[in-house]
């Protein structure tokens, strides 16, 4: 029954038209749905294992890593409109929103 509604879940995170990105601590992409491709032009195979930095354009990395990590500090989440980089190189506007991922113990162990 379990692994049934894992099922669904996962297959639910993979149609979301949205993209949903999925990070480690260290802010490694651990998962990224079909919405993620289209926005960003990386397979879930590129991207998965890679920094969420290559996401950003360079000049912003500092202050969208600063920002996000002080509201989600302080107010559990972050919104935002940030410069989002394609893998073709283009760069455009997307407006995100991060949330923490806590495990059973109430740790947190990543973002989406």
């Amino acid at each position: 029954m379990k692994s049934d509604i894992f099922k669904q879940r996962a297959k639910a995170f993979d149609y979301l038209f949205d993209a949903l990105v999925v990070t480690d601590m260290q802010g490694i992409i651990a998962d990224w749905n079909k919405g993620s491709e289209i926005l960003y032009g990386y397979t879930r195979e590129e991207a998965v294992g890679q920094p969420v930095n290559i996401l950003h354009v360079p000049e912003d990395i500092e202050q969208i890593s600063s920002e996000v990590i002080s509201a989600v500090e302080k107010y559990g989440k972050w919104t935002g409109e940030v410069r989002m980089l394609h893998k073709n190189g283009d760069i455009g506007w997307v407006e995100s929103i991060c949330v923490p991922i806590y495990d059973s113990n109430n740790q947190m162990i990543g973002a989406l």
